[in-house]
């Protein structure tokens, strides 16, 4: 049988932009051995030994308290998620090296682990928590309500998101506007791990925390290459300072969520309480009664050893910003006026992505 090929024969232009034609370029091996790991380290939410919790043995208010962590926890990872995957078509049009493309929708697929992990956690303790079920003391009704305020305070980040990351054809800009949380949760998980008595929990904070590393990792893969990248014009001080101030509010965010109650209070430049006449008058304390309850309840920690785990945590975003050349922000942005921490002040942090970002 004979084949005829038309060797004159070459398809039209794509149309731009595109995810085409197929580019599967691989500059900086290292986001392919990140990727590498998120595969092989999957887990599952629904395997964890929940029937271990003896939910009975707790007071109500610790229930409660817990349940409250849990949905700020879940509330967090509903966010982070699309964050990763809005902005794919985006990496796929612009023809980004394919590992940071295999490794952003990676780490997508861990944040939806996550949010179904700490959803488990606060339906554990108290079925249908926080928006499935009806508050039956004034306690129950003040969670609610502040969980509702962090509802909204996050629907009005989304906008901006899209419009500066995917819209405004900016996708590094996710990773630094996220790397700040991901820095502190994975130390402050970290601690907590070693707190927890409940399996269930201590796995699923265990998995996380790895998970959080990896996170990182990919963080600084993008960031650094978009300071390197030459076909972008360098960093004014006005966008370093901007970058700044982004690390700033996602530190207080993170502790503010996860672990720090102390740093929600009901001063109306506070991040959280921003705009303060909108706020519910009694969030600082509600959050700061429930989130102290929840740590003391589920790892015997106070607030002492908390602010201990979180000063290092601070100074791993600024060594992160100082390795990226951004190290002339402001001495005053809270987060550092709060741990004490001059925008002068040199860390000695070790890298501790070395192991995932080995060539």
């Amino acid at each position: 049988m004979t084949i005829e090929m038309d060797h004159a024969w070459t398809p039209p232009p794509v149309l731009a932009p595109n995810i085409y034609p197929v580019d599967w370029r691989v500059e900086d091996r290292r986001a392919l051995n990140v990727y590498e790991r998120a595969k092989d380290l999957t887990w599952n939410p629904t395997r964890l030994a929940w029937d271990t919790i003896d939910v009975d043995a707790l007071e109500p208010e610790e229930r409660l308290a817990v349940a409250y962590h849990g949905a700020l926890g879940a509330m967090f990872e509903y966010a982070a998620a699309p964050q990763f995957l809005h902005p794919l078509s985006t990496l796929y049009e612009r023809h980004e090296e394919h590992g940071l493309i295999l490794l952003c929708m990676a780490t997508g697929r861990d944040e939806f682990v996550h949010e179904e992990f700490f959803r488990r956690v606060a339906t554990t303790m108290i079925p249908g928590f926080p928006f499935e079920f009806t508050p039956r003391t004034e306690l129950e009704h003040r969670a609610v309500q502040n969980l509702r305020w962090v509802e909204w305070k996050q629907s009005r980040m989304w906008p901006t998101y899209t419009e500066k990351v995917v819209l405004g054809d900016n996708p590094w800009l996710l990773q630094v506007s996220i790397l700040a949380p991901e820095i502190v949760g994975m130390v402050l998980f970290d601690r907590i791990v070693d707190g927890i008595a409940w399996p269930a929990l201590k796995e699923g904070y265990r998995h996380v925390d790895v998970d959080e590393r990896r996170h990182v990792a990919y963080g600084r893969l993008l960031f650094e290459k978009r300071m390197r990248d030459r076909d972008r014009p360098a960093l004014g001080t006005d966008e370093r300072r901007f970058l700044a101030k982004l690390a700033s509010d996602g530190i207080l965010y993170a502790m503010g969520m996860l672990a720090l109650p102390q740093l929600v209070t009901s001063d109306e430049s506070n991040f959280w309480m921003r705009p303060a006449d909108q706020a519910p008058g009694h969030f600082a304390e509600t959050h700061n009664r429930l989130l102290g309850r929840a740590m003391r309840v589920m790892t015997g920690e106070d607030a002492d050893a908390m602010w201990e785990a979180a000063r290092p945590a601070v100074k791993k975003v600024k060594w992160v910003l100082e390795q990226n050349g951004i190290d002339d922000f402001d001495d005053h942005l809270p987060v550092f006026e709060a741990f004490r921490i001059g925008a002068r002040e040199r860390s000695l942090e070790e890298d501790y992505t070395a192991d995932l970002l080995a060539r």
